[in-house]
């Protein structure tokens, strides 16, 4: 399976299952994927209210893997804020996952590239 069919696979399973049901990689395609949309449709804090501190934690989780260290920065420090941070507090957070600040396809493709190669033999599987 290539990269590009990886993808849809990940955000139609997550739709389907939520993130928390996914593999490493595809949650990881999902979050970043969920966090586009709201961001540009609705805003960040609706990632908030339907994802909680777990979905935050992850979501910074994967911008760091792909190489947006910045903007999993800004996500670690909300952390501390919830049930509810502000909404005000959530703007750095929102321009820069509107602006795709740190990161590209390239890199998520990089970091999914080497999270789907099979593991060496006789090595169990990585899971959640």
């Amino acid at each position: 399976m290539d990269v590009d069919q990886f993808i849809k696979q990940a955000i139609d399973r997550g739709d389907a299952r939520g993130p928390w049901e996914l593999s490493i990689a595809e949650r990881l395609v999902y979050l970043i994927s969920e966090a586009e949309i709201r961001c540009d449709m609705t805003g960040f804090e609706s990632f908030t209210e339907l994802y909680g501190e777990r979905g935050v934690k992850a979501l910074a989780d994967a911008y760091r893997a792909v190489g947006a260290i910045e903007l999993a920065g800004v996500l670690e420090a909300l952390l501390p804020l919830f049930p509810e941070p502000a909404e005000e507090l959530l703007l750095p957070a929102y321009e820069l996952i509107c602006s795709r600040a740190g990161y590209s396809y390239e890199s998520i493709a990089a970091v999914l590239g080497a999270l789907l190669q099979p593991p060496p033999s006789g090595a169990a599987p990585e899971t959640c």
